[in-house]
């Protein structure tokens, strides 16, 4: 007898986006999904993702120079608000003094995104926050992700797309558009 075989292909990429303005605010399963990737269906109105699970291994932020901004962090949401450490991890860089390294973080034990978490049953759910990214900052995401098979992707609004193209949107959706996804086409 044949063996038994995983139909649901999965996928691991590391997105890159870079931050058009200042940004503080949380990303949802429905952002994730869309900067995963979708084909326009509906011309100038709709991007149909094509990820239905996804799991982050970690966030990488360079953040730019900047003097009036805070410095970076990544807040990592759980599954009951009520069971959850109090944590906020930031790296201080005094003014003037040139970034050495990034703020690197990975999804700890418990947090939503620790594990598989299906993007279309937490669609408006806050996944986690970044609070105090600069603009120009670069932004880096290492992610595995599965293809819509037995869970149909999220049909997401645009205002400009063509109809069967491919688009990745940008990590806080297409209405903020601050986070922008880099070497893909994208839009808004």
């Amino acid at each position: 007898m044949p063996p038994q075989l995983e139909t649901v292909i999965t996928c691991h990429q590391v997105f890159r986006f870079l931050s058009s303005g200042a940004f503080s605010g949380n990303i949802t399963g429905q952002m994730l999904a869309g900067a995963l990737g979708g084909c326009c269906t509906v011309v100038n109105s709709v991007v149909t993702c094509w990820a239905s699970t996804a799991k982050v291994h970690s966030i990488t932020i360079w953040p730019s120079v900047s003097i009036t901004a805070p410095n970076p962090e990544i807040i990592w949401y759980t599954p009951i608000t009520a069971v959850e450490k109090d944590e906020s991890k930031i790296r201080t860089i005094p003014s003037g003094i040139t970034i050495t390294r990034p703020l690197k973080s990975s999804p700890p034990r418990g947090s939503l995104l620790q594990d598989w978490l299906n993007l279309t049953n937490i669609s408006g759910g806050a996944l986690f926050r970044m609070n105090g990214i600069p603009a120009k900052s670069v932004i880096d995401l290492s992610i595995s992700w599965q293809l819509s098979n037995n869970i149909n992707g999220q049909d997401l609004g645009v205002v400009a797309g063509v109809l069967k193209t491919f688009y990745w949107l940008p990590l806080d959706g297409p209405s903020s558009n601050t986070l922008v996804a880099v070497g893909v086409p994208t839009t808004a």
